[in-house]
C-alpha cells in the first residue's frame, strides 16, 4: 500500500493521521517498506520497539538473500545476458515473457506456463535457462493486453 499525503501534499503519519513533519523510517535492515511517521510518534516507546532490530530480525535473513540476488543479477546482465523483468499469461501461448539486459534492451518470448513456472520467482532467470526446460518462441517486447 503506498504512503497517505493531505491536501497540501504533506506525507500523512501511518500512526496517528498527523500530516507535516512526518518522515518516512526505514527498518533497521533496510528490508521493510519504510513507515511515515511523525516526530511525536517517534518519541513513543511502543513505536521505538516496533521500529527495532528486535522486532525486526527476521529481515536481516531477507536483506541479505535480497542483496546476494541483487548480485547474481548484476553477475548475470554484466555478462550480456537478458534477464525476466515481467511476464503476463497469454490465451495462445501461455504466457509472454520479457527479458532485459544491462542496456534496457528488451527481447520477448512465449513459452507454456510449465516452463514459465519452473523457475521461482524474483530471483534472475535467462532466456538460455528457460530453453533449458521447454520450447520458447518469438515474441514481442511489449505486451498486447488484448491477447492477455
Amino acid at each position: 500500500m503506498g504512503y497517505s499525503y493531505d491536501m497540501s501534499g504533506h506525507l500523512v503519519c501511518d500512526v496517528c493521521g498527523h500530516a507535516g513533519g512526518v518522515r518516512k523510517r526505514r527498518c533497521p535492515y533496510g528490508y521493510c517498506k519504510p513507515t511515515a511517521i511523525c516526530p511525536a510518534c517517534w518519541e513513543k516507546p511502543e513505536i521505538k520497539k516496533m521500529m527495532s532490530k528486535e522486532k525486526h530480525q527476521d529481515c536481516k535473513a531477507y536483506a541479505e538473500k535480497w542483496e546476494k540476488t541483487k548480485q547474481r543479477e548484476s553477475e548475470i546482465l554484466q555478462s550480456g545476458a537478458f534477464v525476466r523483468c515481467s511476464a503476463l499469461n497469454h490465451k495462445t501461448y501461455g504466457v509472454h515473457v520479457i527479458f532485459r539486459n544491462k542496456d534496457g534492451q528488451e527481447i520477448g518470448k512465449y513459452m507454456s506456463k510449465d516452463t514459465y513456472h519452473a523457475y521461482p520467482y524474483g530471483e534472475p532467470f535467462t532466456v538460455e535457462d528457460y530453453a533449458k526446460v521447454g520450447e520458447l518462441i518469438d515474441a514481442p517486447n511489449n505486451f498486447d493486453v488484448a491477447a492477455a
